[in-house]
């Protein structure tokens, strides 16, 4: 029946770090396949990605140059594999990487081994499957401040490590400031594909938290909090967030934060008024509108700092020093 449903099966406490860090681009890499060769077709995995790339790109901090799409014929296990090598070489430190794999998904079952099944895969061949081991180990080549990997195929929890400690619970500055590897997964066995020309139950919840999120920003905690209880509530379906077992997780959290105008930026940096967030500002606008209110913002704080400490030792060589250093000081 064309609208019926289907499943996406074949078969069976961080180091501290400098407070200004200047987070860099975000990188969408999606790959969505409906149209198998070899296996049934899907109903909505290329809908799910587009529709994500599509509010990412509109309301979130993600460029249309660095969201690539793999999508039905193109989605051949060739060409994501060098799509990620691309993606490799493309970030740096302070990016931060977005996976998400929407098709099929098989458990080998006296291994508990799993596999995502690219659009070219053959049955019996599991040398044309992606295995989650080889997977993890790409991903542990990018070398990005934050890279969150979701798959929303059948029996994607073997790409979850186990016996985690707990959800480091801080501001969004500290889960953008420290480095992270997170995976989110649709589900421990045979997950739900939707109705044709719907979404997927879990990329939909996704979609949908995006949509609906009314702050300037929102962690993958707190979205995966939500669409685990709203599948699970809907389709007795297992999603699950945990860490990566990979080097390079250091309790950070991916944050998807909404798009700002320079103006909203600069009015951010102000409300905060430290040192940091005039540098990020300036960092992010080198030649910006305020950018002279930023430099002397910047030296009016060490004009503070150093008055404060002249009068901390409130002596007449501290004077001297502080009125050569800011003749036209602030005080």
């Amino acid at each position: 029946m064309p609208n019926e449903s289907k499943d996406r099966a074949i078969g069976n406490i961080p180091g501290k770090q400098d407070d200004h860090f200047t987070p860099g681009k975000n990188y969408l890499f999606a790959i969505g396949i409906n149209a198998y060769k070899n296996f049934d077709q899907l109903n909505n995995a290329t809908k799910d990605i587009e529709d994500l790339a599509a509010i990412l790109e509109k309301e979130y901090n993600f460029e249309k140059e660095n969201i690539h799409k793999l999508t039905d014929a193109a989605a051949t296990k060739a060409n994501i594999i060098d799509e990620f090598e691309r993606l490799r070489t493309k970030v740096n430190e302070r990016d931060s990487v977005l996976i998400y794999y929407s098709g099929h998904g098989w458990m080998q079952q006296d291994t508990e081994r799993g596999f995502w099944i690219p659009v070219d895969a053959t049955k019996d061949h599991l040398s044309s499957f992606i295995a989650n081991a080889e997977l993890k180990d790409i991903v542990a080549a990018i070398n990005a401040h934050h890279i969150l990997l979701v798959s929303d195929s059948c029996f994607s929890a073997s790409l979850l490590t186990r016996d985690v400690s707990g959800v480091m619970g801080s501001a969004i500055s500290d889960w953008i400031k420290y480095p992270s590897r997170w995976a989110f997964v649709s589900g421990k066995g045979p997950v739900n594909d939707g109705e044709l020309g719907q979404n997927s139950p879990f990329a939909q919840g996704i979609i949908q938290q995006l949509k609906e999120n009314d702050g300037d920003a929102i962690n993958i905690v707190r979205l995966a909090d939500h669409v685990t209880q709203q599948v699970r509530f809907a389709n007795n379906q297992l999603a699950e967030l945990k860490p990566l077992d990979l080097s390079g997780h250091e309790g950070g959290q991916f944050v998807f934060v909404k798009k700002q105008s320079e103006k909203d930026d600069w009015a951010s940096a102000l409300a905060r008024n430290t040192v940091g967030s005039y540098g990020a500002y300036l960092d992010k606008y080198p030649c910006g509108k305020y950018e002279n209110e930023a430099n002397q913002k910047l030296v009016d704080i060490g004009d503070e700092k150093e008055w404060n400490r002249t009068t901390r030792l409130d002596a007449a060589f501290a004077y001297r020093q502080y009125k050569q250093k800011y003749a036209k000081g602030l005080h």
